[in-house]
């Protein structure tokens, strides 16, 4: 028997407008120049428990017994993740209408988390890491990208490549290089 309660909430693709700077190409035709704070911040908590029960009746040494055994595992999680940066936007405009554009966005992923259980070792985990984003984007507003219903996204430096990245654990205190639990 078991059974685990999940609770999430986040704010995701907020974006504060620092400032856009239009640049005339042609008459009715401008590059404008944008630049945006970006965030997002997300969190879970979890509980969850198990109950595993043995009940049975045996005769030992002629001697008839009743037995009966029961392990519960009870766990708890809470984690959280943060991405701020900036993103640098070129928007072309034709007589005021969006058309298309081009964006760079750069900043910081971080995630931390913390785990309980009943059944240790370890009787806590906690985990924290983060690393550095790079990102290009095209067509993600504007007329041609809605028109052709489509986005053009290239990471460069993502979790799995990013020179800027780093990872702790610790375990009852301890800083360890990986999880021991099972």
């Amino acid at each position: 028997m078991g059974g685990s309660v999940h609770y999430l909430d986040y704010m995701a693709g907020k974006a504060i407008k620092i400032g856009e700077f239009p640049i005339p190409i042609a008459p009715g035709l401008t590059a404008n120049l944008g630049l945006f704070l970006e965030f997002s911040l997300s969190g879970s908590i979890s509980l969850g428990f198990s109950v595993v029960s043995v009940t049975g009746f045996e005769i030992i040494q002629g001697k008839p017994r009743f037995f009966q055994n029961a392990v519960i595992n009870k766990s708890a999680n809470i984690s959280a993740h943060a991405t701020a940066g900036v993103k640098g936007q070129v928007m072309l405009r034709i007589l005021g209408l969006a058309v298309a554009d081009v964006n760079v966005r750069v900043g910081v992923d971080l995630k931390g988390s913390l785990t309980t259980r009943s059944n240790p070792p370890p009787n806590f985990c906690v985990n924290v890491g983060g690393h550095v984003y790079l990102g290009l984007t095209a067509l993600e507003s504007g007329l041609v990208g809605s028109l052709l219903k489509t986005k053009i996204s290239v990471d460069i430096w993502n979790s799995n490549n990013s020179p800027f990245k780093k990872s702790w654990h610790w375990e009852d205190y301890k800083l360890v290089a990986g999880c021991s639990a099972k």
